[in-house]
């Protein structure tokens, strides 16, 4: 895959906000699911412009971005934390160094150290691809498969389930 960083960022993001219409896609893709909700919650303290939030406001940009206060925050604090972008305690979150322009690069470290699978990587290639690019289903069933040593089987599914999910679009998807 020949994207940069930030690209990339975008993409997870992308998909991300797709993956919350979806009910039961989010656990195929856990790993942009997770990053994004990362970068998401980065861009939200990022805005902030503050050296800190107290775990109110904390709360409040977390449920603005769709996390699971009780189910998700927790895991994304610790990315976070394991990435040294933030440092929490019980009553508030100190920023570290964070920029706007920079939560996209850091969203794809965070979905590259959770060992994402060939199938997300190669969703969040095909869309940059196809977005630069429209391709016939053909085309990019064959890129997939070659690329990323996926079946046909699965280069389908995965090429069918990114078309409904809405991470490429209608046309590709069709035979």
């Amino acid at each position: 895959m020949e994207m940069d960083e930030r690209t990339q960022g975008a993409w997870i993001i992308h998909h991300t906000d797709k993956l919350q219409d979806m009910k039961y896609a989010a656990n195929d893709y856990e790993n942009i699911n997770l990053a994004g909700k990362c970068g998401l919650l980065l861009s939200s303290l990022a805005a902030s412009e503050e050296m800190s939030i107290s775990q109110e406001k904390l709360n409040a940009l977390a449920k603005a971005a769709n996390i699971s206060l009780k189910m998700e925050l927790p895991t994304i604090l610790d990315k976070l934390e394991k990435q040294k972008l933030i440092i929490s305690d019980s009553t508030r979150i100190y920023i570290i160094g964070l920029t706007t322009s920079a939560t996209l690069e850091h969203t794809t470290s965070i979905f590259y150290d959770e060992n994402p699978d060939d199938t997300e990587i190669a969703v969040i290639d095909i869309s940059e691809k196809i977005s630069e690019l429209p391709q016939e289903y053909k085309r990019a069933k064959e890129y997939i498969s070659d690329t990323y040593k996926i079946s046909n089987k699965k280069t389908d599914d995965l090429l069918i389930g990114s078309e409904e999910i809405g991470f490429i679009d209608a046309d590709v998807a069709k035979n």
